[in-house]
């Protein structure tokens, strides 16, 4: 079930920043997530903070030599 929220975060994203590619939103998404812990243990990848991912005191990220393949709203 997670899918929608995160394809939702990375359109957010691409229209905050339409220069970013989809290699720039993993990063800020991944660095933002929070820990989910089960029994002492990892949980999947984190829990999504949308808030945290849009925030402009973000990671840095630049995308000046990433591939032509990206995510970018229509």
């Amino acid at each position: 079930m997670p899918s929608p929220f995160v394809a939702g975060t990375c359109a957010l994203l691409a229209e905050l920043h339409p220069g970013w590619t989809r290699v720039d939103m993993l990063p800020r998404i991944g660095s933002t997530a929070g820990h989910v812990n089960a029994d002492g243990r990892a949980f999947g990848a984190g829990s999504l903070d949308v808030g945290a991912a849009l925030a402009p005191d973000g990671p840095a990220i630049t995308s000046d030599t990433q591939p032509v393949e990206d995510v970018r709203p229509h």
